[in-house]
């Protein structure tokens, strides 16, 4: 994924599909309410900012550290998930 695909939601998904069967997923099942839908080839799609609202409420963080976590421990892991590795979003 690159900054282009993320910024202004240029990324095309639908909110009504479901990820693909072989399609990775995020460990942490937490995230399940940040899944937003699924691009055409079936890749999952998270919102950005739901995950970060979500470790701000359960781990106590504030803002600054919820998106150094996210930056970090997620979005720098995207390139190795591959290309049927999730996507992120901003809505």
């Amino acid at each position: 994924m690159h900054a282009e695909d993320i910024e202004g939601n240029r990324i095309g998904y639908d909110p009504k599909a479901k990820p693909a069967p072989d399609a990775l997923l995020f460990a942490h099942g937490e995230y399940a309410q940040a899944l937003v839908g699924a691009t055409p080839d079936g890749r999952a799609v998270y919102d950005l900012d739901a995950m970060i609202v979500w470790l701000m409420r359960t781990e106590g963080w504030g803002y600054g550290e919820a998106l150094e976590y996210v930056a970090c421990g997620i979005v720098g892991s995207l390139p190795d998930a591959g290309p049927r590795g999730p996507v992120l979003v901003r809505l």
